[in-house]
């Protein structure tokens, strides 16, 4: 059996959590058991519910000054002596760090890396630079193996000095489910849509750069063309005050529909029409793939990973970043050609099944963890 410890900074709701519970499931691959360590300070934001259904050692702290974390990690690394050590993100890498130069154990380190860090306020962009250049020599000198979780992020990687045979690329994949129709007759309702009238939706944190804004822009000049339609924004963060702001003095209040953080996304994903995923920059989003295995129509801004998920006039329609002009012009010609429209979604929703289920991307992760336990030499 091959022990693998991941190491998790805070445990707030996101890719890198949905990205943990993922991995949790490798045992059904391979003779590979995921144990983790989550450090808590008191009355940190953390997601529950999935920490609750993944095998986790929580270290609690008293908050950010508390080092008592080190001990107490070192003692569970000692304990349990697993094979490979996993980390996500600078925070765990951090611990990984400080915490190798102390325990006994000698395992392989392993990380992900799900992109570089943006910063959202003025103190923390102070620390951008700082937290990325500390990644990436991480990466490139303490982690035996990284997974990207794309090309665009293998890439990204290799311009920062990370030789090509130290990253695997690894895409994000969900479960395939499908959510009863009745449920499409619900959100409408509990929303104030109607059947007559076109619903766009977007899922999505919102920060700075996921392009709302952009979005909202677009949708007040389509509202003057297209008098039914409604937009629904699904997600919740730094900026969604400031973007509630802006939809009133648009004048969309009656338009627009805030939902807040919902787990329920397939289901919420029912009711909508058209998929936008307005971003100024990805790596992979998850989001994307949930609209491509609902089968959605899809409007995606070239950046990032998000061509590697959908490809223009095959699973959607690709246009530039930041440009309300293309968004308009796209939304204008799913709704004016709705077989196209149609066609796009059956499209994504078959790409979808062959390449970002979440048995592909398990089964994948099992062999990359097994490689990395066996492989005999380092790289």
């Amino acid at each position: 059996m091959i022990k693998v410890l991941s190491i998790h900074w805070g445990f707030s709701v996101g890719g890198i959590v949905k990205y943990a519970q993922l991995i949790d499931n490798v045992f059904h691959q391979a003779p590979i058991k995921i144990f983790s360590i989550v450090i808590l300070g008191d009355n940190w934001d953390y997601d529950k519910n999935t920490l609750e259904k993944i095998s986790a050692k929580t270290v609690y702290i008293k908050n950010r000054y508390d080092f008592s974390w080190i001990s107490k990690s070192v003692l569970e690394i000692d304990s349990l002596r697993p094979q490979i050590i996993m980390t996500h993100g600078f925070n765990g890498h951090f611990v990984a760090a400080i915490t190798r130069m102390r325990t006994k154990t000698k395992p392989r380190y392993i990380c992900s890396y799900h992109g570089s860090y943006y910063a959202f306020t003025p103190i923390r962009k102070v620390f951008q630079r700082l937290i990325n250049n500390f990644t990436e020599a991480y990466i490139r000198y303490c982690a035996y193996s990284c997974v990207a979780v794309s090309k665009f992020t293998k890439q990204s990687l290799l311009r920062k000095g990370v030789v090509s045979s130290k990253i695997e690329v690894i895409y994000n994949g969900i479960r395939d489910e499908e959510s009863p129709i009745k449920f499409r007759r619900k959100f409408r309702k509990d929303w104030g849509v109607q059947d007559s009238e076109i619903l766009l939706g977007v899922t999505s944190r919102l920060d700075p750069f996921k392009g709302i804004e952009y979005l909202i822009d677009a949708f007040y000049v389509l509202c003057k063309k297209i008098t039914n339609c409604k937009l629904v924004i699904i997600g919740s963060g730094t900026i969604e005050k400031k973007l509630k702001e802006k939809v009133i003095k648009c004048g969309l209040n009656q338009k627009v529909i805030f939902t807040g953080f919902r787990s329920e996304v397939p289901k919420c994903l029912l009711a909508i029409d058209i998929f936008i995923l307005p971003s100024l920059a990805e790596n992979h989003s998850i989001g994307l793939i949930e609209a491509m295995r609902a089968g959605k129509a899809i409007i995606a801004t070239n950046v990032g990973g998000n061509t590697e998920s959908v490809c223009h006039l095959k699973e959607g329609l690709i246009i530039p970043a930041a440009n309300s002009k293309s968004l308009i012009d796209a939304i204008e010609k799913l709704v004016e050609h709705r077989s196209l429209a149609e066609t796009l979604g059956k499209s994504a929703r078959e790409k979808f099944k062959k390449t970002f289920t979440e048995e592909i991307m398990v089964r994948k992760t099992a062999q990359w963890l097994v490689k990395c336990a066996t492989h005999p030499t380092q790289k």
